[in-house]
């Protein structure tokens, strides 16, 4: 009789193959990135499979400790607050550091944007970006401006920090909610070979007609008529 694998502890996951591996082993068995990195050095490109793999075992090693197996960390979510920190940082020297990242700050968004575009990629690194920069001005005026304004400035202030933020937290709740019930009719419907419209009577359908649309928006709380 075979025995079940015993379960994980709080640092092992199981990787994008399969395997059973430990967030101590971040470094190990890096044979593409090693090659990747060769390649380089001799003036060879590296293919964009082999880029978007070695992203993926990247994305896939970067992990917090957590009971019943290691939790994986959204790159999206984790570069902004660093990013800023370090720019905010870097920028209080003087102002030639202050201008280089005001140029790069840009550039570097521009980049990560293409970045996704290009893989097609899902990811709340604009919705971070945008929580980490308004938190982080609303903390250096706490700490360095209010105490030189009256207190109805630092009131009006901290009022459309939390409005700003309530709208961010309704917004990303609603998004949430929306795509759970899209899902779900997903999967219903995919259960179903054959669906009539109710809205004009006809059918049955086949998948993607434009009765089908009407009832994902009808289902989801957008109510249109039938096309």
């Amino acid at each position: 009789m075979i025995s079940e694998p015993s379960p994980l502890c709080c640092c092992e996951y199981t990787n994008v193959n399969g395997q059973r591996s430990h967030i101590f082993a971040i470094c190990c068995d890096c044979a593409d990135l090693d090659n990747a990195a060769d390649q380089c050095f001799k003036g060879n490109s590296v293919p964009k499979e082999k880029c978007s793999l070695i992203c993926q075992v990247i994305e896939d090693r970067i992990r917090v400790p957590w009971p019943n197996g290691a939790r994986q960390v959204d790159i999206g979510i984790a570069i902004p607050p660093i990013v800023l920190l370090f720019s905010l940082h870097v920028a209080s020297y003087q102002l030639v550091f202050t201008i280089l990242v005001l140029v790069y700050l840009p550039i570097f968004v521009v980049i990560y944007y293409i970045y996704a575009l290009r893989n097609r990629k899902r990811t709340w690194f604009f919705v971070s970006w945008g929580l980490s920069s308004v938190t982080g001005i609303y903390i250096l005026f706490m700490l360095r401006v209010s105490p030189f304004c009256p207190a109805t400035y630092v009131l009006a202030v901290s009022v459309g920090f939390v409005t700003m933020m309530a709208s961010y937290i309704y917004v990303l709740i609603s998004g949430w909610l929306l795509k759970k019930k899209f899902e779900s009719y997903l999967s219903f419907e995919s259960k179903k070979e054959d669906l009539n419209c109710c809205f004009c009577s006809l059918g049955p359908f086949p998948r993607s007609k434009h009765c089908r649309f009407v009832q994902v928006m009808n289902f989801i709380g957008y109510h249109l008529p039938c096309l």
